[in-house]
């Protein structure tokens, strides 16, 4: 995507329905941002949206009136879009350490699979996918072909085990997926982190409980 002061240019479409439902949505600074790109058919795609804004984003990308759109991992890892193109960085931020502080890591194989395989979805297109790289010298490139193609997958690690369940109960809530402690504790023992951490560790009495 060029600026409009670069020499080569791609003026692609605005995406006018996309921006007339954008209108309709709640006012907040995300939408203020969304509603730029869109000005060129392009959009991203994050956590922090509103469900409205999300849902507005992903069916402009089906409808075609998105062409460029920039995610992070909370969309590469879990929705499937009409993509032929999925440009990935080999690393990725993650918040860790005693203070919190955000730092680049590497992808891990399984993170690549899963992302790259966003791209060329059966029923989604037609003809092809292709997953690009995009890498600083030659060396990352031969280290990332090492990493992503010819290693083994890494142990898979429960994603919630290091979380508070505080926290994800309150999240479970407020989404509005669960409104009981019953229907708390059948979500949360069927996910992978119940089924090989919460069960084995605790038991499902203490697990409710906690």
């Amino acid at each position: 995507w060029c600026p409009s002061t670069a020499t080569s240019q791609s003026v692609l479409p605005i995406a006018s329905a996309a921006l007339e439902d954008l209108r309709e949505a709640e006012e907040t600074h995300m939408r203020d941002a969304l509603a730029q790109t869109l000005e060129n058919a392009v959009a991203f795609h994050r956590a922090d949206m509103t469900t409205d804004e999300r849902e507005i984003v992903e069916r402009a990308f089906r409808e075609g009136q998105v062409r460029v759109l920039v995610a992070t991992s909370t969309l590469a890892m879990g929705v499937n879009l009409p993509t032929k193109n999925v440009v990935l960085d080999g690393r990725r931020w993650e918040t860790n350490g005693p203070f919190d502080r955000p730092a680049l890591v590497d992808l891990g194989k399984s993170e690549y699979e899963n992302m790259s395989g966003r791209a060329g979805r059966l029923a989604f297109t037609n003809d092809f996918g292709r997953s690009i790289l995009v890498t600083h010298s030659r060396y990352q490139a031969e280290s990332w072909l090492e990493t992503y193609i010819a290693r083994e997958f890494e142990n898979i690690v429960p994603t919630l085990k290091h979380d508070r369940i505080e926290d994800i109960v309150l999240d479970l809530v407020a989404s509005g997926m669960a409104r009981s402690r019953v229907g708390l504790t059948e979500i949360l023992l069927a996910s992978f982190t119940g089924r090989v951490h919460w069960t084995a560790t605790m038991g499902r009495e203490a697990f409710v409980e906690a």
